[in-house]
């Protein structure tokens, strides 16, 4: 019995001997991949002044694993189907017909007294969305006004609520009581629609995505979800591709040219190119918050530069994964001329200087269907999704490229000059900083950057993985812990101007050569994966119109062919987004007025929820 114990201690004592072991050389693994380094300049960027801070995760970063994520951005295919539903958005309506101004203020002439004239559109804007959009698909209807609550609104409901822009409209400086007051005397409420859209990043009461309306905005017959947004694709975005914005740095405030919407959209597309939101452009957006009326101040347009900044964002996020998280092996910020000889290899570089791009063929085959399901867009065109690369090639492009459809004919459709934008190291140069190389081709030449994208995305049929780094072992433990934390730290930092931008080789600065905030989060490739997530999108098109009552005989025909939408005959009337803007004559004012309110309540002629009862 005593030889039998001994013998059952001694194979205790080796399993627990070879588990030591065991872990030991996890650890010491662990702690190799976290500090070895191929040369001695890797602190080169981790002393840098920029500071980095944490971002909240997008819902789709925090609803989708790590593992999903990266099988479907790599691949551009789920294995597995997605297991969490598209979550809500909210619906934002401003309204602002009632504020009339005193014509003692100077503000109310004829040319604009139709720009507050009411004719009950908000009801029906709020009833079009309960009629067309799925309920599962709304979280939330907020009305955005600046006092009066309209007569026919209950006092209070769940799904509903009103935002003052009192509440709305912060000051630039929250410290200076005094002149906080004075500001909000003077130019709350506001006017000007430009100005309360500037102030949409103060909105606590939404999330990742939102839908903005007019009151004078309407939905006809049925959308989905997938619509609008989704988590797999991000937000839909619908942008006129053959309506050039050139840079406007003429301040035409107080003109009459500053009156209409085309000075705003040049100054904010000069912004654009400045540094192409709400903390980068702080001083912007306060300026445009003071202007009460259209014009009164130089403004800038927060629907066309979020767009913008956030399809820019996504665009630095994949260069910045093929850069400085694939081609810079170590990520030390130093490129070595070892590694610049592998970039050019992945490039596909031979002994050409010039590279000629052809248009790529990334067929769908039914992706869009298959990741969303239920979801799927009913009323949407999918034509551009944003893992195909940049949507823009050439300064003259005045149409979206679609990689859906296989020239006949190859076409190209950029050349990538390679001393133009990867000019090689001064022969007593034995490294390159990775960061100077970004920068090169993502703002001072962005036409290399451009290019190269459409190369890259080009090397595959799906998906993106010729942008990210290399599948590790530090990968696969990532994946297992499926930690959301690389989702919090941002790729650069955050700056109005592109030269003043720093870019970030690790998800953290390390103070020094002994801090690490953990061993395991540290993965590149998850890293690459979860910031390009964040800026996912889709470019699409939904039947929509634009229309203009003017005169009696214009507005009742108008009328007469959109009620003809309401009914769907052989699949030709697809569901509508439809803007009626009021720009009524007077003579045919009030018969205007009584043929559309009447169309209104034929339209939609039931209550909502939210409705006093008659």
């Amino acid at each position: 019995m005593e030889d039998g114990h001994k013998e059952r201690s001694k194979a205790k004592s080796k399993m627990k001997n070879s588990w030591s072991t065991f872990i030991t050389s996890i650890l010491v693994l662990i702690y190799f991949l976290n500090h070895h380094h191929h040369h001695s300049n890797h602190h080169h960027h981790l002393n840098r002044s920029s500071k980095q801070r944490a971002i909240k995760p997008t819902s789709a970063q925090l609803s989708i694993s790590n593992r999903l994520s990266q099988e479907w951005l790599s691949t551009g295919r789920l294995v597995s189907p997605l297991s969490t539903p598209s979550q809500p958005i909210d619906l934002v309506w401003t309204w602002a017909n009632h504020s009339k101004p005193r014509e003692d203020q100077g503000i109310l002439t004829a040319a604009t007294q139709y720009l507050y004239r009411e004719h009950d559109e908000l009801r029906f804007s709020l009833r079009s969305s309960l009629i067309s959009l799925p309920p599962q698909f709304i979280r939330s209807r907020q009305i955005i006004t600046s006092s009066t609550r309209p007569h026919w609104l209950a006092s209070s409901h769940p799904t509903l609520s009103f935002i003052l822009h009192s509440h709305l409209f912060k000051f630039i400086d929250h410290s200076k009581i005094l002149l906080s007051y004075q500001w909000f005397k003077h130019y709350v409420p506001s006017l000007n629609s430009l100005a309360i859209e500037s102030q949409f990043g103060h909105l606590s009461t939404i999330h990742d995505n939102f839908l903005y309306l007019n009151d004078d905005c309407f939905f006809i017959n049925k959308f989905s979800q997938g619509d609008f947004s989704s988590e797999l694709f991000g937000p839909v975005f619908r942008i006129q591709f053959d309506l050039k914005v050139e840079d406007d740095q003429i301040n035409r405030s107080g003109s009459l040219a500053s009156r209409g919407e085309w000075p705003s959209l040049g100054y904010s597309n000069y912004l654009l190119s400045q540094r192409f939101v709400s903390e980068i452009w702080r001083e912007e957006i306060f300026i445009t918050a003071s202007s009460r009326v259209r014009g009164q101040r130089r403004e800038l347009n927060m629907m066309y530069l979020s767009t913008w900044y956030h399809i820019e964002k996504h665009r630095e996020a994949m260069l910045h994964s093929f850069i400085m998280l694939q081609s810079d092996q170590n990520q030390d910020g130093m490129m070595t001329r070892k590694e610049r000889e592998g970039m050019m290899k992945r490039i596909g570089t031979g002994d050409e200087e010039v590279i000629e791009v052809y248009k790529p063929f990334r067929p769908r085959r039914g992706i869009v269907e298959d990741g969303l399901r239920d979801s799927a867009p009913l009323e949407t065109d999918y034509e551009w999704i944003s893992s195909d690369g940049y949507p823009l090639i050439g300064p003259n492009m005045k149409e979206l490229l679609d990689y859906r459809h296989q020239e006949i004919v190859p076409r190209i459709i950029c050349r990538l000059n390679l001393t133009h934008c990867f000019p090689p190291p001064l022969s007593t140069e034995t490294f390159s900083s990775t960061e100077k190389i970004l920068g090169r081709i993502a703002h001072e030449k962005p036409e290399c950057g451009d290019c190269l994208l459409a190369l890259l995305i080009g090397q595959q049929s799906t998906g993106i993985e010729s942008l990210l780094p290399p599948r590790t072992f530090r990968t696969s433990i990532a994946e297992w812990l499926d930690s959301n934390i690389l989702a919090t730290r941002p790729f650069s930092s955050f700056n109005k101007l592109a030269h003043g931008l720093c870019f970030f080789e690790k998800p953290f600065i390390r103070s020094s050569r002994f801090h690490k905030p953990t061993l395991f989060t540290h993965d590149p490739r998850f890293w690459a994966i979860r910031n390009i997530q964040r800026y996912q999108y889709v470019l699409g098109n939904t039947p929509s119109r634009f229309d203009v009552l003017t005169t009696l005989p214009s507005s009742r025909k108008l009328l007469t062919f959109l009620s003809q939408k309401f009914t769907k005959k052989d699949g030709f009337n697809r569901a509508l987004l439809v803007t009626i803007n009021d720009r009524i004559f007077t003579p045919h004012l009030a018969h205007v007025h009584r043929l559309f309110v009447a169309w209104l309540n034929q339209s939609w002629p039931f209550p909502a929820p939210w409705e006093n009862n008659p």
